[in-house]
């Protein structure tokens, strides 16, 4: 049942993607057998990404049943190669936390995901949003405020990514989610559907990053290289595929 058995639908009312850049040898010990880091020369990313999310529920049912809770979730950007020469892009997963006690419950029972509870407030003007989420170990405490009048944003300064559209392609959520099954030494991927994504850059204050002030990312010079954000996404996972994990 943990493998994603049942696909999922749900509406995200706002998203926002934060995507930070640090060493390749500091995220690839992160990521589990059969996965590779995406990288831009030496660098690998994180992408800590806070959503809204309305209308949860099992496909087969209407959206008025769905459940609605925030979410905050840490994960690299990799890639897995698959049977002839493909290969997807998605992303590996530290720790998701949640203000829904259901989707603790529940969707540790259902994914791999490993939801962990959390206080998150968000509060919006016509201008901002500024987003808090205090989490149960203060292990992925997040203090962040988004410009969300000027559109669009300009990247970060001194972020090493090239325009807009590079940063586009590192702009979570991705197409795929993979989770590490070690009982049966194998991928678990978890393919998603979604409408119109369209995010657009945005500036952003953080004011405070736990996670990246806590081992392996302290002092390893973590950099925001991109945040986007966008709103009234339709989204969905698909049931999850087992593929067995190729080693050398």
């Amino acid at each position: 049942m943990r493998r994603h058995a049942v696909p999922t639908r749900c509406r995200f009312a706002w998203v926002l993607s934060l995507t930070y850049a640090l060493p390749r040898r500091v995220l690839a010990g992160l990521l589990p057998p059969g996965l590779e880091l995406e990288t831009r020369g030496e660098l690998g990313f994180l992408g800590v990404t806070v959503v809204r999310t309305t209308a949860l529920r099992p496909a087969f049912l209407p959206g008025l049943m769905g459940r609605e809770y925030l979410l905050a979730s840490h994960r690299v950007f990799a890639r897995l190669s698959v049977p002839r020469g493909d290969v997807l892009r998605g992303l590996s997963t530290l720790r998701c936390d949640t203000d829904s006690a259901w989707l603790v419950r529940w969707g540790n029972r259902m994914t791999r995901f490993g939801y962990r509870p959390a206080k998150i407030d968000c509060t919006a003007n016509d201008e901002s949003l500024r987003i808090r989420v205090a989490t149960s170990d203060a292990g992925a405490d997040l203090d962040v405020e988004v410009d969300t009048a000027e559109a669009p944003g300009r990247l970060p300064d001194g972020s090493p990514l090239v325009d807009a559209a590079d940063a586009r392609e590192l702009a979570a959520p991705l197409e795929n989610i993979f989770e590490y099954e070690p009982e049966s030494d194998s991928m678990i991927v978890v393919a998603a559907t979604r409408g119109d994504w369209g995010p657009r850059p945005v500036r952003v204050d953080v004011h405070a990053n736990s996670l990246l002030a806590a081992t392996p990312f302290r002092g390893q010079g973590a950099l925001l290289a991109c945040a986007f954000f966008g709103r009234n996404v339709d989204y969905g996972w698909r049931r999850g595929v087992r593929r067995p994990v190729a080693r050398p």
